[in-house]
């Protein structure tokens, strides 16, 4: 992948961690203060004397802590494990013992402090295997629901046990899920993130592949022809000079050809057709997670033509690839007024030079022969590079 679009996923990534963090890691220290809140009002209203507020506020704060670092367990991802299971365990516990305490002094109390173990469950739930995260959410959630069922009990209520358990399961169960898919959505960025990086790689391989395919195509068979005719030469030296001579001179001559057909290969003059330049365009963009439109036929483009514009496509599709954060690509071939390709990128916006360097104005060289011109600018958030020429026979 080249650098600006590493840049730009980077930067997407980033966001979307940063949302993810906002949304999932703050969430142990509102519940808690929420949890602080209800217990002096229960000193004001009488429930609670000082020795309880103080130990059970202590005990809040602790699991304040505790439940932070459990929503950093959520935030590694989806099956990553619970790095320290025996500390998540025993805030999972003390949040608890705490639900239970302040259940049995002030029975709807439980409607709030069944989120302070629900935090440890979506911690436990997101860490576990696949295979495990059911029975662990549906263990976190029984063992909540039964505590403060329990607490109910041992005030004397127990007609109210039924509604407790239901809300403290509903509470720990929304609770749990929605930490979980917080987890789940930054841990499937992160897969497509890698995922998107992988497959640019791959279609900038198999660009290379396909260069040193058609680098092997030209060079092979003008070196074997050179090593078979240097023998030949070498066998004749004595023999026949005038036949080694001539060997020789056709040697040079291949010599010639072969640096000749390398530089138009290196320099994008190669007799490739337009229809392949742009399928292997497509298929570059696509595999980088480019949105790629073709307009117009290549079939259009007269023969004489075809390579010209065919260096354009790659030439605009290697500034893509390189300079650009672009999510989509329009390629239009026009034959109304002489011959036009053009290519357009959304990936004018990140302040990229797509038109620096000595690629296009090479590209210009090559269409004055022709009397054809080559434009490359910004037009708001796009990135224009058009090729033209008058087709043959034109003035």
């Amino acid at each position: 992948m080249n650098s600006s679009a590493c840049d730009n996923s980077a930067s997407r990534v980033r966001r979307v961690h940063r949302y993810t963090w906002w949304a999932v890691m703050p969430t142990a220290s509102v519940c808690c203060l929420l949890a602080i809140v209800n217990l002096a009002h229960g000193r004001v209203s009488g429930i609670y004397n000082n020795v309880e507020l103080a130990v059970l506020t202590a005990a809040v704060l602790i699991i304040a802590v505790e439940g932070t670092r459990a929503c950093r367990v959520i935030m590694r991802g989806m099956g990553a494990g619970v790095p320290e299971p025996v500390r998540i365990t025993t805030g999972f516990a003390a949040s608890l013992i705490v639900l239970g305490y302040v259940t049995t002094r002030e029975i709807p109390a439980f409607l709030l402090f069944s989120l302070l173990p629900a935090l440890f469950a979506a911690a436990i739930v997101t860490g576990s295997r696949r295979e495990h995260r059911w029975w662990m959410g549906c263990g976190c959630t029984a063992l909540t629901a039964g505590v403060a069922s329990t607490s109910v009990v041992v005030t004397g209520h127990g007609e109210f046990v039924p509604v407790t358990a239901g809300y403290a399961a509903l509470l720990t169960a929304m609770t749990v899920i929605v930490l979980l898919v917080q987890g789940w959505t930054w841990d499937v960025v992160c897969e497509l993130d890698r995922a998107r990086g992988t497959e640019a790689e791959l279609a900038v391989a198999r660009e290379r592949l396909r260069f040193a395919s058609e680098l092997h195509d030209v060079q092979g068979h003008h070196l074997q022809v050179i090593a078979l005719k240097a023998e030949l030469a070498e066998r004749m030296v004595d023999s026949d000079s005038t036949a080694a001579r001539s060997e020789t001179a056709e040697i040079a001559e291949t010599a010639r050809r072969a640096l000749r057909e390398t530089r138009e290969l290196v320099h994008g003059y190669r007799r490739s057709d337009l229809s392949t330049e742009l399928n292997n365009a497509v298929r570059i963009l696509r595999a980088a997670s480019i949105e790629t439109t073709v307009e117009g036929s290549s079939a259009s483009v007269p023969p004489p033509l075809q390579p010209l514009f065919a260096a354009v496509v790659r030439e605009g599709t290697t500034n893509i690839l390189r300079h650009s954060g672009a999510r989509r690509c329009e390629l239009r071939i026009d034959d109304t007024d002489g011959i036009s390709v053009r290519l357009c990128n959304d990936g004018a916006g990140d302040g990229s030079g797509q038109d620096a360097g000595s690629g296009i104005a090479g590209l210009r060289d090559r269409f004055d022969p022709m009397h054809g011109s080559v434009t490359a600018e910004r037009r708001g958030e796009w990135f224009e590079l058009v090729g033209h020429a008058p087709a043959p026979g034109e003035g």
